[in-house]
């Protein structure tokens, strides 16, 4: 107690000793001046603004009489304080006398507001409104927050109100240099005062609620969601202030609705409309990115070309493949969407010739898998078969070659040798034997060719300008290596055999003891990749000379050819691998899924939920074609979520989820049920079984090569590869099983057999589940405000009981109701909006006469009591 009154003490001081020596002709005003109610007295006090004189007229104008506030008014009362309150603002760094001086003078403005006459100046006069933006240039956070009240007030005050706010904002934002017009608000979210956060998101949803145009709240509020709010509000309601959950539920709720009957008065029939609803749903979500780069791609496309119509009508049949693939059943992986997508047989009326859009390879010719990479590939050319042309006599010799000249030849024996050092033509090198098979290399022909080897060694030597014995010296220098394989080959190969930080000699070492500690899967098909090919092991056989020059490359390939059956070492060694995979991957998912299907068919609690469900929908749908059902499909229950209620944010499913917490607790646990289901959605059953039986055709031929080779493989793999194929038959046992239950769980949700499918069935119940727990967690977050409200409603009934000494009083003060309103989460309708000026409009003398014999009758019954 004691510290309060030294407290109030201080205050007193503080304000004498501003007060102090400064304006002594205001002192001199006698104070009965004041108290008749001059308004001319008023306004001299306005035009020297000190802090004593804005505290006598804030005490005064909250009594004073509608009379007096329009000669008031009329005197420019109103422009002197936004005047000073303008000047005040732009000082800078405010000392607490400026401060107070703020504080007092935004205090009188709002009283001036809360009378009809005042706000009504106020809302005609965009001027003052600017005015009264430039407030915001102070860096006291009070002030601020009195300037963000008073505009939300004028937003709901009338229309004309908001379309003002509107105006200035967009004022304010060319003399700041803002980017945008809301960028005086967003800019204040990051403060950590939640009263000014309240008042921040007050203004925020009376801006976009001030309107009873739907697309024009819509456009406003994507303004907001453009400067992040969306990011925003995530944190700010983590903060446990009901005032700012108030704020931020109506933000959503407002939304929702907004957006729900937006796309019922879209015309599907115009393309804005129908662009303008696709933009409403997707400009808050990443999709927005994807959306914009479309229509970009698009813009690309010229309809005049010939090709025009045709790619639209490519592009109509594809979304319209995947708006059916996305309702039938949602991929959760893009490449298999897009196998889906893309495998479609398309018909033309006008054509009988049938094409299909396959990304990879035409079916409809038969071109054999490539084995080498696509740049080596492109290195071969297809030759094609050919009667032999029969071969004419050889030309004559061609006649001696003048001196100094290079000779001219046909044979490649007799290539003439360079003087200077060339520049290497890349090419694979054939060998001898395969050059001397039928072949274009062994077909010479009629007219042989002979280039001109001057010019030839004239355009691709290295340096001309050196001496041709310095050259000659050079190229008599022996390369350091030697190599047959192209240069990206060997490069890859050279990456591959770092990692094993071992000679070549050790790795062919390993392969051929089958060393599996140092080989995994990627290894080893990387291994597989970069074998050498025919041309390659008969060019580095056929090597007779030093075995030091092979590259390195080179030289593995050499240490490698001396390892026996090197490349069926090496298919056994992947193998042993797909049997880890098999038993360590494999035969678990596959348990889980036989255990997922026979979860579905023992649980109690779905087919409850779905005869609940069953009973309302034949509610909902009663008389329509498809009411009175015996059943649904199983993939409806995904679209539960699709029925919206009347009020914003609640569906069907949150509504069954009310009701079975309210007489079918035991419901609530029927996530606990379809848990296995949703861990077996992953997995595909489709992938499984093609991969076992690829292993085990091709595990049954490795057994049979192993029998057929050398003793040390038949020790090293054939008890390994053995157990493969039994733990391969095991599982084919297991997938039997599964095939059977697939077909039971087929006539338990009365699906088509041939078609029904365990992974979309899966993914469907894992969809649910997942919509299930977020109702439910949605529910209590929805319970926790209503308290949260209904106490702080409680409260505040308490604190605002109307008493006869303040119902006079409270009458006027229109900013006060508006800002009540607005606190309490809008109850009142846009539609309404201009209730307030019609209830506030200046009463009529005789009005103002009843009204004086009511409060002269109450006062006698107060004093009867």
């Amino acid at each position: 107690m004691a510290s309060k009154v030294d407290a109030r003490q201080r205050w007193i001081l503080l304000k004498q000793a501003l007060l102090k020596g400064k304006r002594k002709a205001v002192t001199s005003y006698p104070e009965d001046d004041f108290e008749s109610g001059d308004p001319k007295f008023c306004i001299d006090l306005l035009k020297d603004p000190t802090l004593r004189n804005y505290y006598r007229l804030k005490k005064y104008l909250p009594n004073s009489s509608d009379t007096w506030m329009v000669e008031f008014l009329e005197l420019s009362g109103l422009n002197l304080m936004l005047e000073a309150l303008d000047k005040l603002s732009s000082r800078g760094g405010p000392k607490i006398y400026d401060a107070l001086l703020q504080l007092t003078c935004v205090s009188c403005v709002r009283a001036v507001m809360n009378s009809p006459s005042g706000i009504e100046q106020l809302v005609n006069d965009e001027k003052q409104i600017r005015k009264l933006l430039q407030a915001l240039n102070t860096s006291v956070i009070l002030v601020k927050k009195q300037v963000f009240d008073l505009l939300a007030a004028l937003c709901m005050y009338s229309p004309e109100g908001h379309d003002r706010v509107l105006y200035a904002l967009q004022h304010y934002k060319n003399a700041q240099r803002y980017l945008y017009g809301f960028n005086a608000i967003m800019s204040e979210l990051q403060t950590d005062n939640v009263p000014y956060l309240v008042s921040l998101l007050s203004v925020i949803n009376a801006l976009i609620l001030g309107t009873a145009n739907m697309q024009k709240r819509a456009r406003l509020r994507n303004e907001f969601i453009g400067l992040h709010l969306l990011e925003a509000l995530p944190n700010l309601r983590k903060i446990d202030d009901a005032d700012l959950l108030t704020q931020c539920s109506k933000f959503e709720e407002a939304r929702a609705e907004d957006d729900e009957n937006l796309t019922k008065i879209h015309d599907m029939n115009c393309h804005q409309d129908v662009f303008a609803a696709l933009f409403s749903k997707v400009h808050a979500s990443p999709a927005s990115i994807q959306l914009l780069s479309i229509l970009q791609g698009l813009l690309q496309l010229e309809p005049s070309d010939s090709s025009g119509a045709l790619l639209w009508e490519v592009l109509e049949i594809l979304v319209n493949r995947a708006i059916l693939i996305a309702h039938d059943s949602p991929e959760t992986d893009v490449n298999a969407f897009m196998k889906r997508l893309v495998s479609v047989k398309l018909e033309r009326s006008n054509q009988t010739m049938k094409g299909e859009l396959i990304v990879s390879k035409p079916e409809n010719h038969d071109w054999p898998e490539p084995e080498v990479s696509t740049e080596e590939s492109l290195k071969f050319t297809c030759s094609t078969t050919a009667p032999a042309p029969t071969l004419a006599p050889p030309p004559p010799p061609p006649p001696p070659a003048p001196p100094g000249s290079f000779p001219t030849c046909s044979d490649k024996t007799d290539i003439p040798r360079p003087s200077l050092r060339m520049k290497k033509l890349s090419w694979q090198k054939l060998s001898k034997a395969a050059s001397e098979r039928s072949s274009l290399w062994s077909l010479g022909p009629n007219n042989p060719i002979n280039p001109d080897y001057a010019r030839i060694e004239q355009l691709f030597c290295f340096s001309s300008s050196q001496t041709k014995e310095k050259d000659q010296t050079l190229f008599k220098k022996e390369p350091k290596e030697i190599t047959f394989l192209d240069s990206k080959k060997s490069l890859t190969l050279n990456i591959f055999l770092k990692q094993f930080k071992c000679s070549n000699e050790e790795l062919a070492e390993m392969v051929q003891k089958g060393s599996k500690s140092r080989f995994d899967v990627e290894v080893l098909q990387q291994l597989k990749k970069l074998l050498p090919d025919e041309h390659e092991r008969e060019n580095i056989i056929t090597y007779k000379e030093e075995k030091e020059k092979l590259a390195n490359g080179d030289h593995f390939y050499l240490c490698l050819l001396n390892v026996p059956c090197y490349e069926l070492r090496i298919d056994c060694l992947l193998s042993l691998e797909d049997i880890a995979v098999l038993q360590n991957v494999h035969r678990p998912n596959a348990k889980l899924i036989k255990k997922a299907c026979a979860n579905l068919l023992s649980s109690s609690r779905l087919p409850q939920f779905c005869h609940l469900i069953l009973k309302i929908g034949n509610f909902l749908n009663y008389g329509s074609a498809i009411g009175n059902a015996n059943g649904f499909k199983i993939n409806s229950l995904v679209k539960l979520k699709e029925t919206r209620t009347n009020q914003p944010q609640v569906t069907l499913l949150h509504y069954a989820a009310q009701e079975i917490e309210k007489s079918y607790s035991d419901l609530l646990n029927l996530p606990d049920d379809l848990q296995s289901i949703s861990e077996a959605a992953s997995i595909e059953i489709h992938s499984i079984q093609s991969e076992v039986s690829s292993l085990s055709h091709h595990l049954k031929k490795i057994s049979d090569d192993i029998e057929s080779s050398i003793d040390d493989i038949k020790l090293q793999f054939r008890n390994p590869i053995q157990q493969g194929l039994t733990a391969s038959e095991e599982l084919e046992v297991l997938l039997k099983a599964i095939e059977c239950k697939r077909k039971e769980l087929a006539q338990y949700f009365c699906e088509n057999e041939n078609k029904f499918s365990l992974d979309e069935l899966f993914v469907t119940i894992k969809t649910f589940r997942e919509l299930f727990l977020q109702v439910i967690k949605d529910n209590n977050e929805q319970k926790q405000k209503m308290a949260k409200l209904k106490t702080r409603q409680q409260e505040s009934n308490k604190n605002n009981e109307p008493n006869e000494c303040n119902t006079k009083q409270v009458k006027n003060n229109i900013v006060e109701k508006l800002l009540l309103n607005i606190k309490k989460g809008f109850h009142q309708k846009n539609n309404s909006v201009n209730k307030y000026k019609t209830e506030c409009a200046p009463d009529s003398p005789a009005t103002k006469l009843l009204e004086d014999q009511v409060e002269i009758g109450d006062c006698f019954r107060t004093a009867r009591k």
